[in-house]
């Protein structure tokens, strides 16, 4: 089973007392992936193993009765109390979910030690807890983390300068560092849902109980990260190392922090004793990954670019990221290049490249045909990339305010309850019902609406990237038969279906914007009341002229919508994932789509409604039909 989480498969190297460490992440939370994971991790060398996976934490969204969206940026992260419940939480958090994460967590521990690897933690701290427990236990009440437009309560993380809970949280970490011995933490901090007490930029604003609020900054930073080592050394661990990956945003706040560190504490990977660099090759994050929902995207060219630049600082850390072993391009290039000098210069890079594609297919004319298909790719990527405002449009839109399966109709508001119940339940909307009916509101923004958005999606981006994706696509497809072995001929044809795939959805979600901006400009200037036409002549229509453009714009709306859906029933039998999907629909969320099947399905009944109510635009614009 793997859950589309907010770690993809990361492989650090850093230098600990001269000596490169190794250390690989995965989302997956299948054993039997994991054993692969454990083996490929071995077989480049490395010495630790990431094992912090979770289930998604479904009971947090169910506190307001999956009212409110945000706690979905912080369940699939994983953090202490989901893998320990210490006596005093109790009665707050389900140990059976806590518990169900552990004896995962000693599995992989079993693996670990098989495989003579250690392990690390990537996570999100301090996270928020249940409003319950600060009504039973007000002074344990730390900052508000919530982001007010993404949100409808307030979410509270615990204060760590309060001494009761503060060794109730070190306690925690003793726990999970018995059952796991973790050498080094990585933590999200002040963000989805996590926060120190008075970070001065915290959604909320600079805010915190008012007994710790002259505490400075850097003073909280320690003891924040002090609480890991400590719990680290009651479990008997040695030194272990902390850091704060995400978000101090300020440079002079980070100077300032760093210079009152302890060993074996950093923040951004600085130390007290100054810069550790760290490079990273890959996208650790797939929801950051800008081609999130649409599986296994190649990127094996940005890859080799950022593992040339890394070679050229010798000893500094690195991560190195994939999306998992089934991603074979990346998996190659890390076999052939993590030990071994790319060379300088693009030239260089591009000779990587091929190099990679030449242990995917048989001979070198196609090894050039599929080292330009992933740059092509790479391209279009980058083009629809700007497209990101806290999160990609892809994840934002598609997946968020599900556009993939919500029909896009002139008077959302007008559905009925069987046309809304399989996407109103699973879209990011913390505000009104107006704003939830509106497709471009993305998390409490619109900045992609009006004729700015459309002008850049339709003409600006689109127009570039199609003729990029056309050539990936056409070459992909011209590779059917050249693959080395077995794996390599998957590899292949996954790859032409999802180039194809991921075109279709950059088409869609440009026509949504399009679409849209249409309906806007028009209710901009005339609300929904008819006008009269500017000709009585057939053939011109006037203003009513907009009617054909925008039913056009329908129609392939639904034919694409339709079309993904097929794509989907052809790869699912082929046994080809296109869509990072919830490995069942229980775990169907926000942040994930649900299973491939009822993913198709949904999608076909949202065309079925976009066709049903294609004339409810002649209620805005004069038809000539009756």
């Amino acid at each position: 089973m793997r859950f589309p989480a907010v770690l993809a498969v990361v492989v650090a190297v850093a230098t600990v007392h001269g000596a490169p460490r190794i250390s690989v992440e995965a989302p997956s939370s299948d054993i039997g992936e994991y054993r692969e994971l454990a083996k490929f991790a071995k077989e480049i060398g490395a010495t630790h193993l990431g094992a912090c996976q979770v289930e998604p934490s479904l009971w947090q969204w169910d506190e307001y009765g999956r009212t409110d969206p945000y706690p979905n940026w912080s369940m699939h992260r994983p953090s202490l109390f989901k893998f320990v419940v210490p006596p005093e939480l109790e009665k707050y958090i389900p140990k059976d979910y806590a518990a169900r994460n552990m004896k995962a967590l000693r599995k992989r521990f079993e693996v670990l030690k098989e495989n003579g690897l250690k392990a690390t933690f990537i996570g999100m701290e301090p996270a928020y807890l249940p409003e319950a427990v600060y009504q039973d236990h007000p002074n344990w009440r730390g900052p508000a983390c919530q982001h007010s437009r993404r949100s409808r309560h307030e979410y509270f993380a615990p204060c760590l300068d309060d001494a009761e809970f503060r060794a109730i949280y070190v306690r925690a970490v003793a726990e999970l560092c018995r059952a796991a011995p973790f050498e080094s933490f990585d933590f999200l901090v002040n963000d989805s849902g996590s926060g120190l007490c008075w970070y001065p930029f915290s959604y909320p604003g600079m805010n915190g109980p008012s007994a710790c609020s002259g505490k400075s900054l850097s003073a909280r930073v320690v003891n924040f990260l002090s609480c890991f080592q400590e719990g680290a050394a009651q479990a008997g661990l040695g030194e272990v190392k902390v850091n704060i990956a995400r978000y101090l945003q300020k440079q002079v706040d980070i100077d300032a922090v760093v210079k009152a560190l302890k060993p074996g504490q950093s923040v951004l990977g600085r130390t007290a004793s100054g810069k550790a660099s760290t490079f990273t090759v890959g996208f650790p994050n797939p929801f950051a990954e800008y081609s999130y929902p649409v599986a296994l995207m190649p990127r094996v060219a940005a890859m080799a670019a950022q593992l040339q630049e890394a070679q050229r600082h010798p000893g500094a850390d690195l991560v190195y990221a994939i999306k998992g072993v089934d991603d074979l391009d990346a998996v190659i290039l890390a076999k052939k290049f993590l030990h071994r000098s790319i060379g300088e210069g693009p030239a260089a890079c591009a000779r990587a490249i091929e190099d990679v594609a030449g242990e995917i297919v048989a001979d070198d004319a196609s090894a050039k045909v599929l080292a330009d298909v992933w740059m092509n790719f790479e391209r279009a990527h980058d083009l629809l990339a700007v497209y990101s405002q806290g999160g990609h449009l892809f994840l934002l839109g598609g997946t968020h305010q599900r556009w993939l399966t919500r029909p896009i109709v002139p008077f959302p508001k007008e559905l009925k309850t069987e046309e809304k119940s399989w996407w109103r339940p699973f879209i990011f909307q913390a505000q009104t019902e107006d704003e939830a009916e509106y497709p471009l509101d993305l998390q409490g923004g619109r900045w992609v609406s009006g004729f700015g958005a459309h002008f850049i999606a339709g003409w600006l981006t689109m127009e570039r990237v199609r003729p990029l994706l056309a050539k990936a696509v056409a070459g992909a497809k011209s590779l059917s038969g050249k693959g080395r072995g077995a794996a390599e001929e998957k590899y292949l044809k996954g790859l032409a279906m999802r180039l194809e795939f991921y075109r279709e959805v950059a088409e869609f979600h440009a026509l949504v914007i399009t679409y849209q901006f249409h309906l806007d400009d028009w209710r901009k200037h005339h609300g929904d009341s008819l006008l009269p036409e500017s000709s009585d002549f057939f053939r011109l229509q006037g203003e009513g002229a907009r009617l054909n453009e925008v039913l056009g714009y329908v129609r392939e709306m639904v034919e694409r919508t339709r079309r993904m859906a097929d794509m989907i029933d052809v790869a699912e039998a082929a046994g080809i994932a296109l869509v990072q999907c919830a490995p069942s629909e229980k775990f169907e969320t926000v942040m994930t789509l649900p299973p491939a099947k009822k993913l198709a399905a949904d999608m076909r009944k949202s065309a079925d409604v976009m066709w049903a109510h294609r004339r409810d635009h002649e209620r805005i614009w004069r038809g000539r039909n009756p």
